[in-house]
């Protein structure tokens, strides 16, 4: 936080025990605070981003929720998953998730290390939805991505929208991300197949512009 209000150098991504204690303590008021305090719209959004780019005759898919907390995208995605599997840092949260009874799996774990140690292309569909705010840098994230995602699969998440080169650290501790830097990522590895901007919540009264991407793994 001290970086975030621009002392110091600012990290590739904050430490695991703080973004795990900061959600530990959120976990019980956090639907009612996001959805009816912030008129939270982000799972409903990323899934119009989703079934747009679903090959209509695809059966039910293999999902991960990755960054699931609650369960509160696992809500809108179940209908699509033949299975679906949830990873977050914070146990309160994945408590949440499960009482909800949606997922087929949750973890508790960090997401790089839980895809790179995934059996290789065993997803079908990736989702992060508001989670990657607290990810900076992203390349780790997107190579493990791709290492998990059977060909044709999808990686879907939402960032918020910077206006800096690459990744900045706010004020609020998130991180936002410039329009061009997950085009640049995708470069070699995905085909970015839906890209836009929406209104996902709002913050102190203001609307929060996030960037919307699904990301497709090619066939070859």
């Amino acid at each position: 936080m001290i970086a975030a209000l621009g002392e110091g150098e600012v990290p590739t991504r904050p430490p695991e025990v703080y973004v795990q204690g900061y959600f530990d303590g959120y976990a019980e008021s956090f639907d009612e605070h996001l959805c009816k305090g912030l008129n939270y719209r982000g799972p409903e959004i990323l899934f119009e981003y989703v079934r747009r780019v679903l090959d209509r005759t695809a059966g039910p898919l293999d999902v991960l929720d990755i960054g699931c907390g609650t369960g509160l995208a696992g809500l809108k995605f179940r209908e699509l998953a033949k299975t679906l599997a949830g990873v977050d840092l914070s146990e309160k949260m994945l408590a949440q998730a499960e009482a909800r009874g949606l997922y087929d799996a949750l973890h508790r774990g960090d997401a790089v290390t839980f895809l790179e140690e995934a059996p290789e292309a065993s997803c079908d569909l990736l989702i992060a939805c508001d989670s990657l705010v607290y990810f900076g840098d992203l390349e780790s994230l997107v190579a493990a991505a791709f290492r998990a995602l059977r060909p044709g699969g999808f990686f879907a998440f939402t960032l918020e929208k910077g206006t800096g080169a690459g990744f900045t650290l706010q004020a609020s501790g998130r991180y936002a991300h410039h329009p061009g830097y997950v085009p640049a990522l995708a470069t070699g590895r995905f085909c970015l197949r839906e890209v836009g901007e929406e209104t996902v919540r709002l913050e102190f009264g203001k609307p929060v512009i996030e960037l919307i991407y699904a990301l497709e793994k090619p066939l070859k």
